[in-house]
């Protein structure tokens, strides 16, 4: 009975809400927030992955060629080949999942390897998941030679050392060979992409009356391409490239050509620099997201071109993080200034994305048409405190510019990214009237003459709002900019302060220049704080092309206030240099040491503390086994794994409390191991794991730890514990090598309030268990089913399951031919069930027709297809088996979905198989949406499967299910899925989303066909009252029946549906 091994535990997968747009901007987090991105007021419907509050499914194979499956709460992971000694540690929280083995934790937490590697939530909301991509795209720094074991070249990244490369996900990367790589290994990661009246508001006209329109000036947009036909743009469009995937440069999404008219429109909606010469470089997707490489070999290309790069997408931000790495570098090198959306993540703090979180770029933020800050605009402070941003704001709230693929026509987005162009069009008028400049100097101009709309603080907007006008006939310049003083340590004395710093004013024009000069800084509550700033001397006299310096010193009385300070350093009424100050709140250093089995410094060891007050996130490491975290006072979730060689232990402290005094010190040799005794002789211990879950902040936070070689799995007692806490032990156990009876596996597993107990020993006798009679049949020759924990077995199959009684239990399995690549296959989930004591039940698995379906929803889980708002969401499953509580999708598929209202199409895509996620127009309508899913080589049943169903809708308040219809066939199957020929007569029944009440359905219509679909003949249906059947006969010789189906109900929704090869003939 051959035996792989695979594991089941609960997960956090809480994704944060999105706004579903045609673009968004950046935001980059403080460690453990995300926010919404922004909105497009376009009535295109966008498809993207579901973020929206839903958890994360799918299957993704890691780097090191661990497979994990994540299905809500439920996670299984399967080692790699020769991998089953290695230990997982898993934490999440919020949008994060990270699962990390333990012979990659230390490069993982020397940051060697990007932590986004292992973020398999992560991974799957950005399409890398199994299902729709078979490598992993990587960004790796080094020589080639050096990189080479890494992965495929794609392209080279000067600007960061590096190259892109592809990894193949069936040519893992164990730990061995990340070892020869001697730089870091990033993932390629995806951004996305975040006139009117405007360009009065930012005093345009002033320029263009004086003759500046951007003549001769070059602006690089890289986005989701321009529509160089739209007659906004005639002419405008110099250069093209494409760094993707598309086919061309063409912007079929409609955020590039927005950006780039925003910038040099000529028609009614007039651009701020309508003179300037466009370079269109398409680094984002139709869809609006692209991969860091694409986006830095466009910054590369632009670089070298423009005089201005203006850039509306964005990413998380992290310590030096590829994008801003190369746009630092690029600057330095080039002097092309780099404008960038800070993002749509507002109103809360730390949310300025990447590259806009770069020191050298130019962030803006965005105003509406009062000058009032947008709510949704990102704000600082950014990681590193000395660095503020954003840097300035502009017009972003119902931008009027030129819709792509339209002649003529306009709309009106909101974001970011439309306060972006604004800035780089202001940038190119600039660089027209002063050619010379570079990047530092015009990023100087436009922060000086920026004019404050009052009630924002520094961290919101920066310098303030671009003023044109201002900027175009100001000849004085502050270098820095903007004055990130840092951060003031706890604990604070009276009069403490920042070391001074000097601000040096450039006089650009033919005359001198005297001014006085003024400083303020309020506290984090807005109140002014008289004398805190001074400014030394309080007058200058800059000469013409000459410089002036002034000293700014900061002290702040011992009992002032906590948190972020903002101020403004003012030269006249002319130039304005932005202050940012943080004091800190009561913080301390904590030690940590960390210990291996032999009483030595570990250095396999991986990290993870949650402060629950706050959500922020720290993950402590240094190669020594030694470190110290600057942490604020309180309590937190703490988790940590230590491996040496093939041991493992796991501390985990749900209540860790970080005093004036803490030192924390995890010895390794404190792990004891987990046991089960159990009545059933020769039942062979094969998986343990610790898992904790606990409320943290209305959400879950959960971390674990487990591994599939028992005696070197070793968990260390709790000191502390939390109400809000609960730990769950897990044990599998299976037969014996060379066992040849029925197959059997135990899963069992008790839980407990607060940690890691300190009796981890318990005893079952098989009395007490709930047992199932599992079957599981075959869609084709060669085919295997890998049932929840350890087991896979050649279908057909019977095997033995007990469960320990009382707890909940959610059930999955998969179906994988051993043909067809990487031979995934079907998979089907069940909602989660608890069993009693005693309870004896049967359960099939893959008996067909594997089907469209509407199984029954279980707390917490996704809705198979509804509306919230103006957000649809599908994830009808399209292959589910004949259990009423079974949900069945399949890997390695491609769909066409087409979507369309009262006969307008919203939305054509071919398409991995996965959730779809649209944005829907708000008034009432008709609407039709087809699926047609075909593909995955291997398996005979089910080969194609298509419905079409038509609906009405309109905007909701709360969440409604679509109300969809599907057909479902039960006919009576042996396990190889086969019927005999001749006349078969076959239950039917109608299933209604998100209700069981199908009255008013009408009897279905059925057609059959034995030649895949050639041709099809009417089949009799008969009985009534929901329950009919339906009459087939098949000719001599044929091998398969494939069934199509159609019914409506009252209100006019219908479905028709096909399945090619519906089952077998005998």
């Amino acid at each position: 009975m051959p035996l792989r091994r695979s594991l089941s535990a609960g997960v956090v997968a809480a994704v944060v809400a999105a706004v579903l747009t045609a673009s968004t901007a950046a935001a980059g987090p403080k460690a453990g927030r995300d926010a919404p991105g922004a909105t497009a007021t376009s009535t295109t419907a966008t498809s993207t992955t579901p973020t929206d509050g839903h958890r994360a499914h799918g299957v993704v194979t890691l780097l090191t060629g661990d497979v994990v499956t994540v299905d809500g709460d439920d996670v299984r992971v399967t080692p790699g080949a020769g991998r089953e000694e290695i230990v997982f540690h898993r934490s999440g929280f919020r949008d994060a999942l990270h699962v990390i083995p333990s012979d990659v934790a230390a490069d993982v937490a020397s940051g060697r390897l990007d932590r986004a590697l292992f973020d398999v939530a992560g991974l799957i909301a950005q399409g890398y998941d199994d299902a729709r991509t078979d490598h992993l795209p990587l960004i790796v720094t080094g020589a080639p030679d050096a990189v080479r074991p890494a992965g495929d070249a794609v392209r080279e990244l000067p600007s960061v050392d590096g190259y892109a490369l592809d990894a193949p996900k069936s040519r893992p990367l164990p730990a061995s060979a990340v070892d020869q790589v001697p730089g870091r290994i990033w993932l390629d990661a995806k951004a996305r992409a975040t006139l009117d009246r405007t360009a009065a508001q930012i005093g345009a006209p002033a320029a263009w009356a004086s003759g500046l329109t951007g003549a001769g000036a070059r602006v690089a947009v890289l986005d989701t391409g321009v529509d160089a036909a739209h007659p906004d743009l005639a002419g405008a469009v110099v250069e093209s490239a494409n760094f993707g995937d598309s086919a061309d440069a063409g912007d079929r999404n409609g955020h590039g050509t927005h950006v780039a008219s925003t910038i040099t429109g000529s028609g009614r909606y007039r651009g701020i620099a309508p003179d300037a010469g466009i370079l269109n470089g398409k680094v984002l997707d139709d869809r609006g997201s692209g991969a860091y490489s694409w986006i830095i070999a466009g910054m590369e290309w632009a670089a070298a071109r423009a005089d201005v790069v203006t850039m509306s997408l964005g990413a998380p931000a992290s310590e030096d993080d590829p994008l801003a790495r190369a746009l630092d570098r690029l600057t330095a090198e080039t002097g092309a200034l780099f404008v960038v959306a800070a993002g749509n993540s507002g109103p809360h703090a730390a949310t300025v994305r990447s590259p806009g979180a770069a020191a050298s770029a130019l962030t803006v933020g965005a105003v509406d048409r009062d000058d009032v800050l947008a709510p949704f605009s990102s704000h600082g402070p950014n990681a590193d405190e000395r660095v503020l941003k954003p840097d300035i704001t502009a017009p972003g709230v119902d931008v009027v510019a030129a819709e792509a693929g339209t002649p003529g026509g306009h709309v009106a987005m909101s974001g970011t990214s439309m306060a972006a162009p604004h800035v780089a069009g202001a940038a190119a008028v600039l660089a027209q009237q002063h050619p010379d400049w570079r990047a530092q100097q015009l990023k100087a101009a436009l922060m000086g003459t920026a004019v404050d709309p009052k009630g924002a603080t520094a961290y919101e907007q920066g310098a303030g709002r671009v003023d044109l006008a201002r900027a175009t006939t100001t000849p004085l310049q502050a270098d820095p900019p903007s004055l990130g003083l840092g951060t003031l340590r706890f604990p604070h004395d009276d009069g403490e302060q920042p070391p001074p710093r000097t601000v040096t004013y450039r006089n650009t024009g033919d005359q001198s220049e005297e001014v006085a000069l003024t400083a303020v800084l309020r506290d984090p509550s807005g109140a002014e704080l008289p004398g805190a700033v001074s400014v030394s001397p309080a007058s200058v006299t800059v000469p013409a092309g000459g410089s002036a310096e002034v000293v700014v010193t900061t002290a702040l009385p011992a009992d002032s206030p906590l948190g972020a300070y903002s101020g403004v350093l003012l030269a006249g009424d002319d130039v304005r240099v932005p202050i940012g100050l943080t004091r800190e709140p009561e913080m301390r250093d904590l030690p940590i040491r960390v210990l291996d089995h032999e009483g030595g410094p570990a250095r396999r060891y991986a990290s993870w503390l949650l402060n629950t007050a706050t959500g922020d996130q720290y993950w402590p490491y240094d190669p020594s086994g030694s470190t110290t975290v600057r942490l604020p006072v309180g309590d937190y979730l703490m988790s940590t794994m230590v491996s040496l060689d093939e041991k493992t232990t796991l501390f985990v402290e749900p209540a860790l409390r970080i005093g004036a005094s803490s030192v924390l010190e995890l010895d390794a040799r404190r792990g004891v191991p987990a046991r089960v005794a159990l009545d059933e002789p020769g039942a062979v211990p094969a998986m343990v794991g610790a898992f904790l879950s606990m409320d943290v902040l209305g959400g879950r936070a959960r971390t674990s730890g487990f591994g599939y070689d028992p005696e070197n799995v070793l968990f260390v007692p709790s000191d502390t514990t939390s109400e809000a806490a609960e730990t769950t032990l897990e044990h599998a156990l299976v037969p014996p090598e060379g066992f040849t009876g029925l197959p059997y596996q135990y899963a069992l597993k008790w839980a407990v309030e607060g940690g890691v107990p300190h009796d981890l020993s318990r005893e079952f006798h098989k009395r007490d268990l709930a047992h199932v009679n599992a079957t599981a049949a075959s869609a084709g020759s060669g085919t295997v089913v890998r049932h929840q924990f350890l087991t896979e077995l050649a279908t057909p199959h019977a095997i033995l399951l007990h469960y320990s009684p009382d707890v909940p239990w959610r059930h999955g399995t998969e179906l994988r031919s051993e043909q067809g690549g990487s031979g995934r296959g079907f998979q089907e989930q069940a909602k989660d069930v608890v069993y009693r004591k005693g309870q004896v039940l049967d359960e099939s698995w893959y008996r067909g027709v594997l089907g469209p379906a509407f199984p029954e929803v279980g707390e917490g889980d996704l809705p198979h297809a509804a509306r919230r708002g103006d957000r649809f969401l599908y994830r009808v499953p399209l292959f589910t088996d004949q259990s009423a509580n079974h949900r069945g999708g399949r890997d390695h598929i491609t769909e066409r979905v087409l979507l369309t209202r009262d006969g307008e199409v919203l939305l054509d895509e071919l398409r991995q198989a996965g959730h779809l996620l649209a944005q829907l127009p708000e008034t009432a309508g008709d609407y039709e949406l087809s699926v047609d899913a075909a593909g995955g080589a291997g398996f005979d049943l089910s080969t194609r499967v298509s419905a079409k169903w038509r609906f009405h809708s309109e905007r909701t308040l709360a969440e409604e299910a679509a109300p969809l219809l599907a057909v479902r066939f039960a006919p009576d199957l042996d396990q190889r899925n086969r019927a005999p020929r001749g006349r078969v007569t076959i239950p039917v029944s109608v299933q209604r989303n998100g209700s069981a009440d199908v009255s008013d359905v009408r009897r279905p219509g059925v057609g059959v066909s034995y030649d895949d679909g050639r041709t099809w003949r009417a089949a009799p249906v008969s009985g009534r009252d929901g329950e009919w059947s339906v009459t087939t006969a098949s000719p001599p010789g044929a091998m398969f029946a494939s069934l199509r189906a159609s019914t409506s109900d009252s209100s006019g929704n219908s479905v028709e549906q096909t399945v090619i090869r519906a089952y077998a003939l005998r």
